[in-house]
């Protein structure tokens, strides 16, 4: 755990200190995949480079803080960093650049409802990153503004319901939150 690094590396050398927050990245994942760490480019194609497991390490961070229920189902963090170390050897996070795949995992996992069967069934079977639905692209925040202008001044607000009106409120609230 974090305060056994800690301790083990106080009285280390400046340059072994210094990669602190590595070790300690690294005790979250499988020991079969930390003994993979190494240089990722050239001719080996089974090694992972130290950049990568901090990129594929937001992907535990999503999964453990949104879908909870499904680091359980995996496992818990360790069975779950092996899998996703398996799948990073196995290229399922490259098509093309390896960071664009797992940096599409982590947004799909942000956006997604908490333990979504989607995500449930995308890790379980391994695949490739590009078998995630899309992510719909947010809207252009002038365009939603005028649409929503045009859409309520075109309302008879005599006719509206309790939960229309209770819904305009709930927007009235955000818009003075965010404008704020």
């Amino acid at each position: 755990n974090e305060s056994h690094i800690k301790t083990l590396v106080r009285d280390l050398p400046a340059r072994v200190r210094a990669r602190e927050k590595d070790l300690i990245m690294l005790a979250r994942w499988d020991p079969d995949i930390v003994s993979q760490v190494g240089e990722s480019y050239g001719s080996s194609a089974d090694s992972i480079g130290i950049d990568k497991l901090k990129e594929l390490t937001k992907i535990l961070d999503v999964m453990s803080t949104r879908h909870g229920d499904l680091v359980t189902y995996f496992g818990g963090d360790m069975a779950l960093s092996k899998k996703l170390g398996r799948m990073y050897l196995d290229k399922k996070f490259q098509r093309g650049r390896s960071q664009t795949g797992i940096r599409r995992v982590v947004e799909a996992l942000r956006i997604f409802p908490e333990n979504d069967p989607v995500i449930r069934d995308y890790l379980r079977d391994e695949r490739d990153y590009q078998a995630l639905p899309p992510i719909e692209q947010p809207k252009d925040p002038v365009k939603l503004c005028q649409d929503l202008t045009r859409a309520l001044l075109a309302l008879d607000v005599n006719s509206l319901t309790e939960e229309q009106r209770l819904t305009l409120n709930r927007t009235r609230a955000v818009l003075n939150e965010v404008l704020g």
